[in-house]
């Protein structure tokens, strides 16, 4: 985008080109200035079933207020979120560890119980786990790997995609695929997928986007995210949600039994196990 001011937000841009809109691309700017923190989460689709009108409105829209495309009008909107945040006088640092606390908790709330199991039964039974990940996933995958060892389940985890993905070109059949990626699009993780599916492989995805082409692909898919397609304005992300699926996901396969078995009104008598007496 060019022309604009550095302290311009998003709010001041639109307010100046609105008059150039046509009355669709009106409704998609109204929407935003009316819920704009809540558009930096959404994606195209979503914003454009907000608003009443097509996709092609929303990218009209942005052009005409000068933005090359979406993801370039959505990357201001999480920067004048990220702005926002930090101007926020004493109380800026707790409120972002407030909103973490949040995420996870709605986390646990909204999360497929019964895509949780599968996954977990899945890699019960599975003879080997090949993990995939890319760029600053990776760490998950070589964590995740580290701890499925530590319980005697047998796995791969490479930090080269040409390592992975021979791994699991020399997979045996009862071998399963478990694929980490936040966008759900990264080409590296979208091979494993494609590749692990050529040989009969079952797919898990940990990604934040259930439309995700990554997801599209896969056979068990938990959701890391209550934000679908959350981005942020520097290119970075958190990956606390995907370490909470992680380990929501490792406590399912050690307690697996004990879960799927437990009747509700036993929860007090498994959690006292664990309380000093």
């Amino acid at each position: 985008m060019s022309g604009e001011s550095k302290n311009s937000t998003l709010t001041d841009i639109l307010k100046e080109n609105y008059d150039n809109m046509f009355s669709a691309e009106k409704k998609v700017a109204d929407y935003v200035l009316q819920n704009p923190f809540k558009v930096a989460n959404m994606n195209i689709s979503e914003l454009a079933a907000s608003s009443n009108v097509s996709n092609a409105t929303v990218v009209r829209m942005c052009h005409h207020a000068g933005f090359s495309g979406y993801f370039q009008f959505r990357l201001m909107l999480a920067r004048d979120e990220g702005k926002q945040i930090a101007q926020q006088p004493s109380d800026g640092i707790e409120q972002i560890f407030r909103e973490y606390a949040d995420d996870i908790v709605n986390l646990g709330k909204e999360i497929n119980a019964e895509e949780m199991k599968k996954a977990a039964r899945a890699i019960l039974d599975a003879d080997m786990v090949h993990l995939a990940a890319v760029g600053n996933t990776m760490p998950l995958a070589l964590y995740m790997g580290f701890r499925l060892a530590r319980i005697g389940i047998r796995n791969t985890a490479e930090v080269d995609s040409a390592y992975y993905l021979n791994s699991i070109n020399l997979a045996g059949e009862n071998d399963i695929a478990l694929i980490i990626s936040h966008s759900g699009s990264s080409k590296q993780t979208l091979q494993a997928a494609q590749l692990a599916r050529e040989k009969g492989l079952p797919v898990i995805a940990i990604t934040s986007d259930p439309s995700s082409i990554l997801a599209l692909r896969s056979d068990c898919v938990l959701v890391s995210s209550m934000k679908e397609n959350e981005i942020n304005y520097d290119g970075n992300h958190s990956l606390l949600i995907e370490i909470a699926v992680i380990e929501g996901l490792l406590d399912l396969l050690i307690n697996f039994d004990k879960i799927s078995q437990m009747e509700p009104d036993k929860a007090e008598k498994m959690l006292c196990e664990y309380k000093v007496k």
